[in-house]
């Protein structure tokens, strides 16, 4: 099962941590709730989930489209070699193996390398709306916060719904879930010392 996305889009910072804590208040974690805002200093004072720089960055997709292409070569590589009958050679398979493995690790790298530098693709539509000084928020509600999340939205006028869209899987959202507790729980034992 999967989440689904909401993209909202407001002026307002203040806003922004407003709706947040009412959505905690509301039982929706903060592992499903994150701001993409070129005001990262406003963000940081007032304790919002900032999208991280790697997820800012097309750097998954592309190294996924790399390690693909790697795998193919690869492939090409390997089944070239039997084909031609280089593998029967004293050498065997030992140089073509080694060969593909670096063909597969250098495209997966460069894909990742060319994507590093390219903004995501998945907030492309955004780029206007953050031009203007507009903070975008992207909520992955579950089936359960669904009504939580568009009750505490109705309060906010400000807050406008952009767009609706097929969100991360419910398992990866659980393990958000638990990585976030558990960073909670890190934090406020380290501020009893």
């Amino acid at each position: 099962m999967r989440t689904l996305r909401h993209f909202f889009v407001t002026e307002s910072l203040d806003e922004v941590e407003k709706v947040e804590k009412e959505l905690t208040a509301q039982g929706v974690s903060s592992a499903h709730f994150h701001v993409l805002s070129r005001d990262e200093a406003g963000m940081a004072n007032r304790g919002l989930n900032s999208l991280g720089s790697l997820l800012r960055r097309d750097l998954w997709i592309s190294g996924l489209i790399g390690a693909a292409t790697g795998l193919a070569l690869a492939s090409l590589i390997l089944l070239a070699a039997g084909l031609l009958g280089l593998a029967g050679t004293p050498a065997g398979w030992t140089p073509f193996i080694f060969l593909a493995i670096v063909i597969f690790g250098f495209c997966t790298w460069e894909g990742g390398l060319y994507g590093i530098q390219e903004p995501n693709r998945a907030f492309e539509q955004f780029h206007k709306e953050l031009d203007l000084g507009r903070h975008v928020i992207f909520v992955d509600a579950q089936p359960g916060e669904k009504n939580a999340l568009l009750n505490v939205m109705q309060d906010y006028k400000a807050v406008v719904l952009k767009q609706i869209a097929v969100g991360r899987p419910a398992w990866i959202m659980r393990l958000a879930n638990r990585w976030r507790q558990g960073v909670d729980r890190n934090v406020l034992s380290q501020e009893q010392f």
